[in-house]
């Protein structure tokens, strides 16, 4: 009966046991297969962020200008929702320069995925600007590019600003062009260009250039470079429209200006010169300016001394390349030239006693 229990409890006992081991093994696959699946898991989940950083990308152009001045606006980078953006860089727009930008894309875990960088350059394109000045100019003055505009620029202080055509003096009135260039430091360049009207005002030339010397006679040195010698003007006031001017080789110049009828608003401006007082062979110049520019009207001589109203000219050589009728001048230049030679006689008898 002992022997029957025994068998009987070593054959449970041998079960148990191998249900135990086998339980252990089942476990241990369970296990191992977990295992497995978990890095699957975690390697597709680093190829799938590995495609994404593929299509990390900067927005617009990898290169960008900007003018010098303005606001730069930053189009930025394409990346990852689950991924860290840090720019480095920055663009000072108030400076010409390169400028990099670099945009570094960090995953979650702190990993650096992708560098990019992007240049902008901040550039000056934009030329000069000028604003006309609204004044009068004359006879015997030096005028500067800054009497007939205000000009700046967005870059270039004034001082550095290229000026041609900076200085301009009138001997004598009429229409003149003028045409100032101005050209910054970055080689922009814009043009000002027009016609004005120069005056000749005596008493404007007197009270303001001719100081040195009191009475009816201003005299003003200067230096002939061509030839060494010194001359002097001396200026005498008839009225606003005429003078005399002399000069150490004793060449005397006359000059008369008056209204032209060739243009509504132009001028015309007679002119006798004799040399050495031999006034009985004046000749002279007839400059007429209008809108299309100046016109001269020249080589005709005459006899100064009379003042019978008996000058007429007949002849004279021409500039105006066919833009006036020369039948028409020859009117207009007969109807003034005897009153002018009437005034310059009137003026030599005052000068020369």
């Amino acid at each position: 009966m002992k022997k029957l229990i025994f068998l009987i409890f070593s054959i449970v006992l041998a079960s148990f046991v191998l249900a135990s081991c086998a339980s252990s093994k089942n476990e241990k696959e369970k296990n191992e297969n977990t295992e497995t699946s978990v890095e699957t898991n975690q390697l597709n989940t680093e190829t799938n962020i590995e495609t994404n950083i593929e299509e990390i990308s900067i927005i617009g152009d990898y290169e960008k200008y900007v003018e010098i001045g303005s606001e730069y606006i930053e189009s930025g980078v394409n990346y990852p929702e689950d991924c860290v953006l840090i720019t480095d860089g920055r663009v000072d727009v108030n400076n010409l320069g390169r400028y990099q930008l670099t945009y570094r894309i960090y995953n979650k875990n702190g990993e650096l995925k992708k560098e990019l960088s992007r240049f902008v350059y901040v550039v000056d394109s934009t030329p000069p600007k000028y604003e006309k000045i609204e004044r009068e100019y004359y006879v015997g003055f030096t005028y500067s590019a800054s009497d007939f505009i205000h000009y700046y620029d967005n870059c270039s202080s004034n001082d550095n600003i290229s000026v041609s055509g900076d200085s301009y003096s009138f001997s004598k009135p009429g229409l003149f062009d003028i045409r100032i260039v101005l050209t910054d430091e970055s080689n922009n360049s814009c043009t000002y260009s027009e016609v004005v009207e120069v005056k000749l005002d005596f008493e404007k030339l007197v009270n303001e250039k001719y100081k040195n010397r009191p009475g009816d006679v201003y005299k003003h040195d200067f230096h002939s470079s061509t030839t060494g010698v010194d001359y002097y003007l001396e200026v005498i006031i008839d009225s606003e429209k005429s003078a005399l001017l002399f000069n150490t080789s004793e060449t005397i110049i006359y000059t008369q200006t008056t209204n032209t009828k060739f243009n509504k608003s132009g001028l015309s401006s007679l002119q006798i010169q004799t040399e050495h007082f031999e006034f009985d062979k004046a000749f002279g110049t007839y400059e007429i300016y209008t809108d299309s520019g100046s016109h001269s009207i020249f080589g005709f001589s005459f006899d100064a001394t009379k003042n019978d109203n008996s000058i007429y000219i007949s002849s004279f050589y021409s500039r105006n390349d066919g833009e006036l009728d020369s039948q028409l001048v020859l009117i207009e230049l007969n109807e003034q030239i005897n009153t002018v030679v009437n005034s310059f006689n009137e003026f030599l008898k005052t000068v020369l006693n």
